[in-house]
């Protein structure tokens, strides 16, 4: 024996509330900027910390470029 007693008759309705609640506040931006200038800051302070870590590396060949364009005196490279 089947009995439909807890199936009610109609689907209940679904309908928007028809008041406005209280809107949460904006969240604030400026955190974000910080961060974004911070992350920049730290970029270039990365991008120098690799450039001096490499420059002996790399100064021989600057150092030679100059002597082969003949603008400088061989007196100044060294």
């Amino acid at each position: 024996m089947e009995t439909n007693e807890n199936k009610p008759a109609e689907p209940p309705m679904v309908t928007p509330p028809r008041e406005v609640d209280a809107l949460p506040p904006k969240a604030s931006r400026w955190p974000t900027v910080i961060g974004v200038i911070a992350i920049i800051v730290a970029s270039l302070g990365l991008a120098g910390g690799c450039c001096g870590m490499f420059s002996p590396f790399i100064s021989g060949f600057f150092i030679d470029m100059a002597a082969d364009s003949g603008s400088v005196p061989p007196s100044r490279l060294r």
